[in-house]
């Protein structure tokens, strides 16, 4: 976490840190962080990853189907947080998300990752040994990135109010 940056968002009254090499952007009016899939995933399962910060009046529910992993609150730096897990598959596509949500001074933040990708190594490869291969570094590539994403909720930070 020595490379690490910290991004504050003044406006939602909030700070987090992520790793350098992730880009952001503003997608739909919230803060998003993208994991490039070159640095995080291995040829051929390059999964699209991304962690999105909504701040409003209530918490949003998670988008991905399947939610048997959850919610379940617990306690991080002081913070209240209920965590969420959905996940879901459909044509070949797999979806994983993870939803932490805390609330502070009527306000919900929203910290979601979304995980999207191919439903294994099949159906880029023919070869059994391959297949084998692939999926077990793609099952090492998502470790890394929901270990990332644990860092980084972890950074979560709530800024002190203006006076």
């Amino acid at each position: 976490m020595a490379s690490w940056v910290t991004y504050t968002d003044a406006a939602g009254g909030y700070s987090l840190s992520r790793p350098a090499g992730m880009t952001q952007n503003v997608i739909d009016g919230n803060q998003t962080f993208l994991f490039p899939k070159n640095s995080y995933f291995h040829w051929p399962l390059l999964d699209d990853a991304r962690i999105t910060v909504t701040v409003g009046p209530s918490c949003p529910a998670i988008t991905a189907g399947d939610t048997g992993n959850g919610p379940a609150s617990f306690s991080l730096n002081g913070y209240a947080f209920t965590r969420t897990v959905g996940t879901d598959v459909g044509a070949g596509q797999r979806y994983l998300e993870v939803a932490y949500d805390t609330k502070a001074n009527g306000v919900c933040y929203h910290v979601d990752f979304l995980d999207h990708g191919t439903n294994g190594a099949g159906f880029y490869v023919d070869d059994a040994a391959l297949i084998k291969r692939y999926d077990a570094q793609h099952a090492v590539d998502q470790t890394a990135v929901l270990s990332a994403l644990n860092g980084i909720v972890g950074s979560f930070r709530l800024l002190a109010p203006a006076h």
